[in-house]
């Protein structure tokens, strides 16, 4: 297993031993377009195969983080007693 923390955000491998490698690449770009963290992931996807060519992707998995979310039971913050 490895991890890396850097100023756009984090990145952790973890290799089975055998033919598997996953790869978690986190982006903090939050401008509300996803375009800027899709540059980012595909420049970064296409360095790891240009470094290791005997890898191919299989599945990428996109997902967008919201920050600052929170939620409360209506009977937390319910003036009634």
């Amino acid at each position: 297993m490895l991890v890396a923390i850097y100023s756009s955000g984090s990145i952790v491998v973890i290799w089975d031993g055998r033919k598997h490698i996953h790869i978690n690449l986190t982006t903090n770009y939050n401008d509300g377009d996803s375009t800027t963290a899709e540059i980012h992931t595909n420049k970064f996807e296409a360095m790891i195969i240009e470094q290791l060519p005997s890898l191919k992707r299989t599945l990428r998995d996109e997902q967008l983080m919201v920050y600052r979310l929170m939620f409360s039971f209506l009977k937390d913050i319910s003036d009634d007693d």
